[in-house]
């Protein structure tokens, strides 16, 4: 805003910034000798001595183009196109095997049986055997106690690098997960 002095009509000052708490505003001067100095008055002495004047087309257009830009920053929601929420089921599906039991319902299936549940993995009652659910497959890290009911059901095994639980038996698929289920509950 453009203000001409009341005490001197050829001096003008604009407004350059406001202060609510302290109720004072500078001012730069715009003509006269001291043209581009700033100076502060208070609310009272801006009314009494100081008149203001509509700007010119020219002053309107210089102030709007020295106003800072302040783009909408407001972060908005764009759903997810349907090809990419199948494109990312697909993935998963590679990822982890939905025919298996996930954590939870195998523990529910084979509480009877379990002494600890960790975070990713079991520990048998009866044996140091320990059951982790791993993304495509079920690890059964058995000793020979669980092997042999295991061996039973028709389940093979490999060798395990681990002393207490020395045979590995891997269930990629449901049929195999019911044998493993007779073994440990039986």
């Amino acid at each position: 805003m453009k203000y001409q002095s009341k005490k001197d009509p050829e001096i003008f000052a604009a407004l350059d910034f406001q202060n609510e708490k302290t109720k004072t505003y500078r001012m730069i001067y715009l003509t006269g000798d001291k043209a581009g100095y700033s100076f502060e008055v208070s609310a009272s002495t801006l009314k009494r001595w100081w008149e203001q004047v509509n700007a010119t087309k020219e002053e309107v257009d210089a102030e709007i183009i020295n106003t800072p830009y302040h783009p909408d920053v407001t972060p908005h929601y764009i759903p997810k196109p349907q090809s990419v929420i199948e494109y990312e089921e697909n993935k998963k599906r590679k990822r982890y095997n939905n025919d298996l039991p996930d954590f939870d319902n195998m523990v529910e299936d084979l509480m009877p049986s379990i002494r600890k549940v960790n975070k990713d993995y079991v520990l048998l009652k009866d044996s140091a055997t320990a059951i982790w659910r791993k993304g495509t497959r079920i690890d059964v890290n058995a000793d020979s106690i669980i092997l042999e009911k295991c061996v039973k059901q028709g389940l093979k095994s490999t060798e395990n690098k681990d002393k207490d639980r020395p045979f590995r038996i891997t269930i990629v698929t449901i049929d195999d997960y019911e044998k493993l289920k007779k073994a440990i509950l039986n």
